[in-house]
C-alpha cells in the first residue's frame, strides 16, 4: 500500500530529495494517510483522473529539482536505491538516464531478480549500456520504479504518450533508448510488485491502447 511505499521512501541513506505525489482521482483513503504523515518532504496534488500517463507528466511539471525517479504504488525501494542512482550521476555527469537493476515480486513467497544478459557482468558492475535493445530482450533495463531522468530530457521526449493506456512506460524508453545511451548499475535496489490488484496491469484487455 502507499504507506508502505514510502516508508521504503523515508529509510533512503540519501536525504536530498523531495516527493511529489499525485492523487489522480484516487477514491481509496490513501489521501488522508498522506496528509496525517506530513512529511516535510511531501508535496500533494489532486487533480481529475486522466490517467497514468497524465498524472506523472504532471507531477514532472511540478518537480522543482533536475532529476526526476518515479515510484509507483505497491512498488518498493531499498535504502540505497536514491544513493545508488545519486552515484551514477555523478559518475557520468554528461548522461541523461540511469538506471539500477530490480527484482520481481511474484507472490509472498517468490521474488526473483529481473534477468539480463548484462547481469553477467557481476553485481558491482555499472557503466553505459553498448545496446540498450540487446540487454533487454527478457526483462527490459529501464523499468518506472528503478529509473532516474534528467528533467530536460524527459521534457524534450514529450514525456508520456497520454494516448498509450498500457505500455506507455515501454515506449517512452524506446524513444530515450534511440536518443541516448542509458547508465545502469546492476545493483538491485527496487521491487517491482507484480502481485497488487491495483495495478495497471489489471486493465482490461478491451481497454487498452
Amino acid at each position: 500500500d502507499i504507506f508502505y511505499t514510502l516508508t521504503s521512501v523515508f529509510k533512503h541513506t540519501f536525504k536530498d530529495y523531495e516527493i511529489i505525489i499525485i492523487d489522480d482521482g484516487s477514491t481509496d483513503s490513501s489521501v488522508d494517510l498522506i496528509r496525517e504523515l506530513a512529511h516535510k518532504n511531501i508535496r500533494l496534488f489532486s487533480k481529475k483522473n486522466e490517467g497514468v500517463s497524465i498524472a506523472r507528466n504532471f507531477g514532472v511539471e511540478k518537480a522543482n529539482f533536475k532529476y526526476i525517479v518515479f515510484l509507483d504504488a505497491d512498488d518498493f525501494w531499498y535504502p540505497n536505491h536514491l544513493e545508488n542512482l545519486n552515484v551514477l550521476v555523478e559518475t557520468f555527469p554528461t548522461h541523461l538516464w540511469f538506471a539500477s537493476s530490480y527484482e520481481k515480486k511474484h507472490s509472498n513467497k517468490l521474488i526473483s531478480p529481473m534477468y539480463s544478459p548484462i547481469l553477467e557482468k557481476g553485481k558491482s558492475w555499472s557503466g553505459e549500456v553498448s545496446d540498450f535493445f540487446k540487454y533487454s530482450y527478457i526483462d527490459c533495463l529501464a523499468w518506472t520504479s528503478s529509473l532516474c531522468m534528467h528533467k530536460g530530457f524527459f521534457k524534450s521526449l514529450s514525456g508520456f504518450d497520454s494516448r498509450i493506456t498500457h505500455g506507455e512506460d515501454t515506449d517512452l524508453w524506446i524513444r530515450a533508448a534511440l536518443k541516448e545511451k542509458l547508465v545502469f548499475s546492476n545493483t538491485i535496489t527496487a521491487q517491482h510488485n507484480l502481485i497488487s490488484s491495483n495495478r495497471s496491469s489489471v486493465v482490461d484487455m478491451k481497454n487498452r491502447n
